[in-house]
């Protein structure tokens, strides 16, 4: 199962101010709420789905749909379990245990970004009981997932330190709680801008979804450093693959 990637070189001097601030101040915030059930989980859950790939797995959410079909969003690496590239052997298995094909729309390398696409006539119910994150089931109830062809993009939100976030882990149907340590730092490895959080990552979980309490998707995990903290692409990145 994909764990993502492990990030090397990728603590700079502010990450070690606020891990040493963290320490002095004896705050565990990786796991300062993984006891808590957020209000937003019927949403994250809906939306997120697991990946298979070959003798890869990871996680995803359904970030766009149509009558026809589902558009999920997903980590790039996940596609590299594929004995055959052309067309990658792709299974979803859906938060009550659906599961579909689905087929490469797009990927990004650069980005580590993968779009799936999975036919709603293949899906009980033509696909109606899974909402697009954010979507009109969501917690925001702005109808902007809704069946029709529009982005499932979320309202601006301000990222800030200490603020609540979740991941869901779409292997085992569980939801961590985190909090962001920094709203935006460099990484190498990626080589832009990346949100890295205090949060539980298990094996698997990479291509999952970012939320903030209100159901906001923020963006979606695609690995974690040496020290074990949540890295991942903000959505308005996200949003412009969607675009392109």
């Amino acid at each position: 199962m994909v764990q993502g990637r492990n990030l090397k070189n990728f603590i700079i001097i502010a990450l070690f101010i606020f891990l040493a601030i963290g320490a002095v101040l004896g705050i565990d915030r990786k796991n300062k709420l993984s006891d808590e059930t957020p209000v937003t989980e019927p949403v994250i859950k809906a939306s997120n789905v697991a990946v298979d790939c070959g003798d890869l797995s990871g996680c995803g959410n359904i970030i766009k749909k149509s009558n026809k079909a589902l558009i999920i969003v997903t980590a790039g690496h996940i596609l590299d379990g594929s004995t055959d590239s052309a067309a990658p052997d792709l299974r979803v298995t859906f938060y009550d245990g659906a599961k579909a094909k689905a087929k490469v729309l797009k990927e990004s390398k650069e980005l580590d970004v993968a779009l799936l696409e999975v036919r709603t006539r293949d899906l009980p119910g033509k696909g109606k009981g899974y909402p697009a994150a954010l979507g009109e089931n969501s917690a925001n109830g702005n109808g902007s997932g809704g069946v029709g062809s529009e982005m499932a993009m979320g309202p601006n939100v301000q990222l800030v330190p200490d603020m609540n976030i979740f991941l869901r882990n779409a292997l085992e149907d569980q939801v961590y709680a985190g909090v962001v340590e920094l709203p935006s730092v460099y990484s190498e490895d990626f080589g832009r801008e990346m949100i890295v959080c205090y949060c539980s990552v298990d094996p698997g979980m990479s291509g999952t979804g970012l939320f903030d309490e209100a159901g906001n998707y923020l963006g979606m995990l695609l690995g974690t450093t040496d020290e074990g903290e949540a890295v991942c692409l903000e959505s308005g990145i996200i949003e412009g693959f969607l675009a392109d």
